[in-house]
């Protein structure tokens, strides 16, 4: 009887074990902030442009989701970033230089304390074969509850099918700004993309 009780005991430690490993592994990693649920599936367009405007948002004390950046994106994807204010010329950068232009950005202007948002707003997405583009407008926001975006841009998205699923090749932005504003057609659709 002794013996049988000590087995129990055992399988009993050995499920209580299994049942705190699978609540401390499955648990976000301190910092991680709980309204980031991905879809993973990355089959559907759409499932990209959402995941992709919740891995570059973050609250005061976190920063992108980087790596979930980097699973959405091709390798060779480049991004196009406005030009400086009273410049011209466009800034390219490759996927890394992407990253760090962005570390950059939040170290510059303080995001880290605090936050960042960026809302997929109205897009459209056309598609043949195994290519895709999708015309995203988005909203900058510091705190995700503000009634109104602090600013808001355009992202031209650009997608591959590879691999079985889609991946972000590219992403030309402009902003808003006076005399540059995103005209009704855009923000609601029709004529005129």
């Amino acid at each position: 009887m002794i013996h049988v009780s000590r087995f129990a005991m055992g399988v009993a430690a050995l499920c209580f074990a299994f049942v705190l490993a699978a609540q401390v592994f499955t648990r976000p990693a301190l910092g991680q902030e709980p309204w980031r649920q991905y879809s993973g599936d990355y089959t559907q367009i759409e499932n990209v442009l959402v995941d992709l405007y919740r891995a570059v948002s973050f609250s005061p004390g976190n920063e992108p989701d980087w790596d979930r950046v980097r699973m959405l994106c091709h390798t060779d994807a480049v991004f196009f970033q406005p030009p400086l204010r009273g410049t011209t010329a466009f800034r390219p950068y490759s996927l890394e230089g992407f990253v760090q232009f962005f570390k950059d950005d939040i170290e510059q202007y303080n995001m880290k304390q605090t936050g960042f948002h960026e809302r997929l707003g109205r897009h459209e997405t056309t598609s043949f074969g195994r290519i895709a583009h999708s015309y995203v407008v988005y909203e900058i926001r510091i705190q995700p509850d503000e009634p109104g975006p602090r600013q808001r841009g355009v992202d031209s998205i650009q997608l591959a099918f590879h691999e079985g699923r889609w991946w972000i090749t590219s992403v030309n932005t402009d902003v808003e700004m006076p005399g540059q504003l995103i005209p009704e057609s855009i923000l609601k659709g029709g004529e005129g993309r």
